[in-house]
């Protein structure tokens, strides 16, 4: 940014066109070397299946169909952990009772 200002402010229209080619080449090869990590198909693909609305639907379908059974095993898992804590403080509650004695 500095370098695009400094050849700005001189008025030098040679080294500005060479400065603009060589960011242009960078920015491309930066993004192909980004798009080589994840796959130059992979990024089309996904923004392709993501326009299409039976996927999308089909997508969250399958989302809610997922979170919908974790939601009914940890109602499960909080039903079992009460009952656990109740028989506990029924028990303590039980023997603290039966130490007291008048």
């Amino acid at each position: 940014m500095c370098i695009l200002c400094y050849v700005c402010i001189l008025n030098h229209s040679a080294q500005l066109k060479v400065l603009a080619i060589t960011a242009s080449n960078t920015w491309g090869l930066s993004l192909l070397v980004l798009l080589l990590g994840y796959g130059l198909v992979e990024v089309p693909r996904i923004c392709w299946n993501m326009s299409k609305q039976e996927y999308s639907l089909s997508r969250t379908y399958f989302k809610i169909a997922k979170m919908s059974l974790e939601h009914i095993e940890a109602e499960e898992a909080l039903e079992d952990a009460l009952s656990v804590s109740f028989n506990v403080l029924y028990s303590v509650h039980l023997t603290s009772s039966s130490e007291v004695s008048y």
